[in-house]
């Protein structure tokens, strides 16, 4: 299983050579249980999230995107499904994808610094 370096330090002290402590439980690390430890690691993930963003100092922009990482979690988890979403709901996505992205496009334009010559 393939986990990034952040990851990997966060969760070093509960790695063995042989298990992981995910849930109060010892998980030996073996190839079948690569679903229960991904699953354990995101849920360990989102809470370090939850505490990080609990305890900073909240500023409008951090809450807009832990707003906006929720929001692409959920959109991204049905796009996940790709072929077995209904074809209206993919539709409905892809046009969702297009219009977030021209307007994530004008706000950046707006905020873009012009070149001082």
């Amino acid at each position: 299983m393939r986990i990034s370096d952040v990851t990997l330090r966060e969760i070093r002290d509960r790695v063995t050579a042989a298990t992981i402590e995910l849930d109060g439980e010892q998980i030996p690390l073996i190839p079948e249980n690569t679903q229960k430890i991904r699953a354990g690691i995101r849920r360990l993930q989102d809470e370090v999230r939850r505490l990080n963003n609990h305890y900073r100092t909240p500023t409008r922009v951090t809450e807009f995107g832990v707003r906006m990482d929720d929001v692409l979690e959920q959109v991204t988890k049905r796009a996940r499904l790709g072929r077995a979403l209904p074809n209206d709901e993919a539709s409905a996505l892809r046009s969702l994808t297009r219009h977030i992205l021209n307007k994530w496009s004008e706000i950046d334009e707006m905020l873009r610094v012009p070149n001082a010559e």
